[in-house]
């Protein structure tokens, strides 16, 4: 047997088989069925904590407002009141507006 040229290993050696292919497609697809869970809690986490923090600024700005506006400070003896109440109505409906 003659033997093989140059070329013809070159040519054999060029290129994965697909056996090489599938078990590095099977290993990607392992670790990211154990990274995708923690990356998404993460996310909704942070997305959580977004929407808290928007909605203590809205709220907390409002609170100001009106304290400038009325001299109507929310503390605990005066945080069920009815005069509160209405202030607060007035100012969550201007938000909204504007929001």
């Amino acid at each position: 047997m003659p033997p093989p040229r140059k070329a013809d290993l070159i040519r054999n050696r060029w290129g994965f088989t697909l056996a090489e292919t599938l078990i590095t497609l099977g290993i990607i697809g392992v670790v990211a069925a154990l990274i995708l869970p923690t990356l998404i809690g993460n996310y909704k986490a942070k997305v959580l904590e977004a929407q808290f923090k928007k909605g203590y600024s809205t709220l907390s700005q409002a609170i100001m407002q009106m304290y400038y506006n009325t001299g109507v400070e929310i503390v605990p003896e005066n945080f069920g009141q009815y005069a509160l109440s209405e202030h607060l109505k007035i100012y969550q409906n201007n938000f909204l507006k504007n929001s």
